[in-house]
């Protein structure tokens, strides 16, 4: 039997033609495969990767499930690049960059149980850098794993409100992901409502908004974050070229994509509250009239009959819901109607459906 001593805590054995981990002469892991047979000059932007994390995801994995015996690598090989991957780590103050956060992690935290001192000193701090910086997948892992709860309310807040951080924008483009783990969300929301939004938050989701499609705006309506800005910050989103805010909202109140985001009615409602408020700001310094004359006709017809055939129920608790669906139809014969004919018309409406 093969065996390496990384440490007094770490050892690693080959047995049966497998590499596993013991900590304190306890069978901890087995070591993942992280392969890959890309050419040298495919792998060219190296040097800007931050972590294996990174890496991984741009390797081959069609490997990853293959027994070692039947690769073309030999066993003894792969047990020594495990090692020296090991060795560097221990070296390196147990960075967890440099292996993959789903054996970094678990590790870590079990050296730090085993009495390890130096996994201790660096447990916290390890989990609170790749929060801050750590890619999606990285983030989503920690939250996963509940390894955010090893943090207390100021260390949060303290990565949360840091401008350099990108927590707050990779869980909200998280909650975005159609393919998202809904057990997952609700931890996720939990931990967002305990945020104070001050500037610096202020301007991450302005940046959001600025630059990201119609799903991560969803995502601000629905948590009604869009509700901390000011005027002043919608009329600059809205006039900016560089900004996605203005097609983004026409491209969510297309019909279809209302139906394929909302499956469920009162989640529809619960959105398009949050969307009527937005629109009352909005209104403030754009014509949403204006606004919604930019959708297709088709689009804007669609979309009168699709909320008017799904939400009818709720107009009696929501009558903001009919004002918004009479923007449409505003928008619709704006150049037929006179301000106080469309006024009668919206009584007559109002009284029809409710």
């Amino acid at each position: 039997m093969t065996e390496f001593k990384i440490n007094k805590f770490i050892t690693l054995k080959l047995e049966k033609g497998k590499t596993n981990i013991y900590i304190n002469g306890v069978l901890f892991n087995q070591c993942k495969y992280i392969l890959t047979r890309k050419k040298i000059s495919e792998l060219q932007n190296l040097l800007e990767i931050e972590s294996v994390d990174e890496l991984t995801e741009n390797l081959d994995h069609s490997l990853e499930n293959i027994e070692p015996q039947f690769l073309d690598i030999p066993v003894e090989t792969q047990f020594w690049v495990h090692c020296s991957n090991l060795q560097v780590w221990a070296e390196n103050n147990y960075d967890t960059r440099l292996l993959h956060s789903n054996l970094a992690f678990p590790l870590l935290k079990k050296l730090t149980e085993s009495g390890d001192p130096n996994s201790k000193k660096v447990f916290k701090e390890e989990i609170a850098k790749r929060l801050e910086k750590g890619i999606v997948s990285t983030i989503i892992f920690l939250f996963y794993e509940g390894y955010e709860y090893f943090l207390d309310k100021e260390e949060i807040n303290m990565i949360m409100h840091d401008k350099s951080s990108t927590l707050f924008e990779n869980l909200i483009k998280y909650l975005s992901h159609q393919d998202r783990d809904e057990a997952l969300v609700e931890v996720i929301l939990d931990f967002l409502d305990e945020l104070e939004i001050d500037v610096t938050l202020k301007a991450k989701i302005i940046k959001l908004l600025k630059t990201e499609d119609e799903n991560v705006l969803i995502e601000l309506i629905i948590r009604d974050l869009i509700g901390y800005l000011e005027n002043k910050d919608l009329e600059m989103l809205i006039n900016d070229a560089r900004s996605k805010l203005k097609e983004n909202l026409i491209e969510i109140l297309n019909p279809k994509n209302l139906e394929n985001n909302f499956k469920r009615k009162n989640f529809l409602v619960n959105f398009l509250r949050n969307l009527i408020e937005f629109f009352e700001n909005l209104n403030k310094v754009i014509d949403v009239v204006k606004l919604i004359n930019e959708m297709p006709e088709e689009h804007k017809k669609n979309l009168c009959q699709y909320l008017l055939h799904n939400l009818r129920g709720y107009f009696y608790y929501n009558k903001s819901l009919i004002d918004f669906i009479f923007y449409l139809y505003k928008a619709l014969e704006l150049d037929k109607l006179k301000e106080i004919e469309f006024e009668k018309k919206r009584d007559k409406f109002i009284l029809y459906y409710l």
